[in-house]
């Protein structure tokens, strides 16, 4: 589900971050799934749409971007966890989407994946390597 608040962000191992510009005029939660929008280069809120994926991230702070002037923001790419309530064994080397910005999946129909599961709290939430992600097409 959208996240409609902030939540925490945990990582495991190295931190890594990068700083984005977000796309204008939404409020964005500390703990949303960022993507890249495929024109432009704007970090946006994770969706299940077409090139959203490759490069994705966590944000580490709630922002609310104005019109202008452009946001510049981090997000986390490293290893970060995800509540994940289908979390399985199983999917522990497999690539994740994220479905909206709060919810990631182990299949979608549009987005490209944002990593791979690299552990899980089964039932509870999965590690996501952030750094993992690919364009679909390379699944192939």
């Amino acid at each position: 589900m959208a996240l409609s608040a902030d939540r925490a962000v945990e990582v495991s191992g190295l931190s890594e971050k990068i700083r984005v510009t977000l796309t204008a005029s939404i409020t964005y939660y500390k703990g949303s799934i960022l993507c890249f929008t495929a024109a432009g280069g704007l970090a946006i809120k994770a969706a299940d749409t077409a090139a959203y994926g490759k490069l994705a991230g966590v944000l580490t702070k709630g922002v609310v971007a104005p019109a202008s002037p452009a946001t510049v923001a981090e997000i986390e790419i490293g290893k970060v966890w995800i509540p994940f309530a289908s979390a399985a064994q199983a999917d522990v080397g497999d690539y994740v989407y994220a479905t909206d910005d709060g919810t990631i999946a182990m299949s979608a129909t549009n987005a490209d994946p944002i990593g791979v599961v690299v552990d899980v709290r089964v039932g509870v939430a999965s590690l996501v390597d952030f750094r993992k992600g690919i364009t679909k097409t390379a699944l192939v």
